[in-house]
């Protein structure tokens, strides 16, 4: 070795497969990521679609309580009426 090399060849080689297996170890780490957001993804698609249901049945319970409104102040304008035609 002379003095302007820092490491010799078996350091290097040794260095280099430590750094192979540590990549190694994070392209495993990476693709465990990758699936966990793609479920991740699929699991906030599922929740909005829940939502949207959700508002969809709050809205049709409105509906019909808005319906007996209607079909209750039909039925007093239907008393009114018949009570003027009898006086």
């Amino acid at each position: 070795m002379t003095d302007s090399q820092w490491y010799g060849n078996k350091d290097l080689f040794e260095m280099i497969h430590k750094l192979e297996a540590q990549m190694m170890q994070l392209c495993i780490e990476v693709k465990t990521l990758n699936a966990s957001m793609t479920e991740f993804q699929a699991m906030c698609a599922r929740l909005e679609a829940c939502e949207k249901q959700l508002s969809s049945i709050d809205g049709a319970k409105q509906g019909g309580k808005d319906m007996w409104g209607y079909i209750v102040g039909a039925i007093g304008l239907g008393m009114a009426l018949i009570q003027a035609v009898i006086r």
